[in-house]
């Protein structure tokens, strides 16, 4: 029997009874702009219950993860997770800054500063309002001194600079007298990075200017490709309710979320060249930016993210059997709670869950009645989704869901946690 995960069996089954993994929703709130993100600092108050203080301290979360010996707590996994997630996010814009930047028609390029940094921090707060687990994005080495880490952080830092080889640092620790886990997952300078954090002569003057104008004490020039940039610092305050995998799926599918809606409302900064007027509808809507990340993310983790709904505009997003069932089970309901199960794909056993996304008020702009659309949008529609089904929606209606696929490796681990 596979001893890696009979332990993580047995661990999970503890997060059953003790119920270590739902976070209270917070209402929307998103950071467009760099100077506005959050700082989580050494004072910042942590709600827990305080009963659970002595259960997380008593116990061992730990169980062996590969035949080197090299341990992981379930809390480090979800904490790699939630960090991916940001990383991917990431990736994404950082490829996608021609697209952002240059407008079609003209040929003129304008740096709108929608960067990497950005966009996932404006994500990061969205996610934190959400589900209470907090996001953020640090260096020792910073543009934005509202990034500047805190004293674990800063050492955190330090551990990964010093060693390469490591994936990430956690642990449980406390915040403000209370028990959260901290983990920083490292975060290294690619090709695409080098835009903004070369030397200033190798950057396109734009950009050059732009950060000396925004970021006046920068410190993050001078990077070269494969060298440590900083981190991605995730704290988690446990709390009663849930288990992991449903966690763990409802995480991921909110991340999901948040970057469609920060998209969602940039729509104007990314289709607008501020020096002409001139609007070109660009096609980096939600569904697409988010389908790229849900496929970085897969190829990062193995779980399988997909956005999908019962009147689908691209027929690669149609729902599977299962997903029917679950979005006409969120029609005829109206939850606004995520439903998620053990079962089986193509012989394999895996957790399924499934999310409800809801219309929002910036979503109207490519899901409303044809007539209302801006012609670039609908001209785009048109082109590109001759099937389109999705039109005709209104704030507040259920749109569809967002699916999530955890792979179980282990059949004894299925079966364990089917019973409890």
């Amino acid at each position: 029997m596979n001893t890696i995960f009979y332990l993580f069996s047995y661990i999970s089954f503890l997060v059953f009874l003790t119920g270590l993994f739902l976070f209270p929703i917070g209402d929307l709130r998103v950071h467009a702009d760099p100077d506005e993100s959050e700082v989580v600092t050494e004072d910042e108050e942590v709600t827990i219950p305080n009963e659970l203080d002595e259960i997380l301290s008593s116990l061992n979360l730990e169980y062996i993860e590969d035949n080197e010996g090299e341990t992981k707590s379930i809390y480090e996994i979800f904490s790699d997770i939630c960090a991916t997630m940001l990383l991917s996010i990431n990736n994404v814009i950082a490829m996608n800054q021609e697209l952002i930047n240059r407008d079609p028609k003209t040929g003129n390029y304008f740096f709108k500063g929608a960067a990497p940094p950005v966009i996932s921090g404006s994500v990061a707060n969205d996610v934190s309002l959400r589900t209470g687990t907090k996001l953020k994005l640090t260096a020792l080495r910073l543009r934005n001194p509202r990034n500047k880490p805190d004293l674990w952080e800063e050492k955190a830092l330090r551990t990964l600079e010093k060693d390469v080889t490591k994936e990430g640092v956690g642990e449980l620790t406390k915040l403000k007298g209370k028990s959260v886990y901290r983990y920083m997952k490292p975060l290294y300078m690619e090709m695409e990075c080098l835009m903004c954090h070369t030397y200033p002569e190798a950057m396109p003057p734009m950009i050059r200017e732009y950060i000396r104008k925004n970021y006046p004490t920068d410190k993050s020039m001078g990077y070269k490709t494969g060298e440590l940039r900083g981190g991605i610092s995730v704290i988690i305050s446990p709390t009663e309710e849930g288990n992991a995998y449903e966690h763990f799926a409802d995480i991921s599918a909110t991340m999901l979320l948040s970057i469609r809606n920060v998209i969602a409302k940039n729509q104007e900064l990314i289709n607008r060249d501020p020096e002409t007027g001139n609007y070109y509808f660009k096609g980096a809507v939600p569904a697409i930016v988010g389908r790229s990340i849900a496929n970085d993310f897969g190829l990062m983790t193995g779980i399988e993210l997909k956005q999908t709904a019962l009147r689908v505009r691209n027929p690669l997003n149609k729902p599977d059997e299962w997903e029917e069932k679950a979005l006409k089970e969120f029609e005829k309901n109206k939850t606004e709670k995520g439903f998620g199960e053990l079962t089986e794909v193509d012989g394999e056993s895996v957790y399924r869950y499934m999310k409800p996304l809801f219309m929002e008020m910036q979503c109207l702009m490519c899901h409303s009645h044809s007539e209302a659309m801006p012609p670039e949008v609908r001209e785009f529609i048109e082109r590109n989704y001759s099937t389109d089904e999705s039109l005709g929606y209104k704030a507040g209606e259920l749109r569809g869901g967002i699916s999530v696929l955890i792979p179980i490796q282990d059949e004894f681990a299925f079966e364990f946690l089917s019973k409890e």
